[in-house]
């Protein structure tokens, strides 16, 4: 299964909390995680790909980097999510970037970052956690 995993999603342990280092040593789950999800010009696949990460993620944040086909506007309709919004496209990089900040910020234990493609297999984000 591990093998599976590799390349799909990246799973961050945020440094520096106290409940992450312990839970990392004795391999249980991250008790507070969030899911991140940079997206650009995803109109097509947003909402169906969103309702299949939250069945398997509670928490979970899409980083709009500057969309211009209408994934703004139904980000702006849903309210089962948090929206962080780039007036302008500034690149993938950043949009991690932007997830990472707001996971430090949000006081999370962990973050899962997964993409938009429909490639990612929003079952396994809770083994990442482990």
């Amino acid at each position: 299964m591990a093998g599976d995993l590799i390349g799909i999603f990246s799973a961050l342990h945020l440094q520096g909390s106290k409940a992450a280092t312990s839970r990392q040593s004795r391999r249980l789950p991250v008790a507070k995680f969030l899911t991140a999800l940079p997206v650009f010009n995803e109109a097509a696949h947003v909402s169906g790909v969103l309702d299949e990460v939250l069945r398997f993620a509670p928490h979970v944040l899409v980083v709009d980097d500057g969309s211009s086909d209408g994934t703004a506007e139904l980000l702006a309709a849903r309210h089962d999510v948090q929206v962080v919004r780039h007036p302008e496209n500034r690149g993938y990089g950043a949009a991690l970037a932007t997830a990472f900040q707001a996971a430090r910020a949000g006081g999370w234990d962990g973050l899962v970052t997964i993409d938009f493609h429909r490639q990612h297999q929003p079952r396994l984000i809770p083994e990442l956690m482990t």
